[in-house]
């Protein structure tokens, strides 16, 4: 059975990842090696899919628009 998020749980869990998402670039960017910067843009990758999956869950739940 699919999790069904309620409308504030949708919103904590976005504004989570848009904080994650923050940390990740940040890493990315500063990364001192070529595999921690990899490291960081590989989950970077992740978590867009992630976004993308929570934006749909959030509109066929409750009709809500995240950005």
């Amino acid at each position: 059975m699919p999790v069904r998020f309620i409308v504030s749980e949708y919103n904590l869990l976005w504004e989570a990842l848009k904080l994650y998402e923050r940390h990740l670039q940040q890493a990315s960017s500063a990364a001192e090696s070529e595999d921690a910067q990899i490291l960081a843009d590989e989950k970077l990758i992740k978590l867009a899919a992630m976004f993308k999956d929570v934006q749909a869950g959030a509109k066929d739940d409750w009709g809500l628009t995240l950005n």
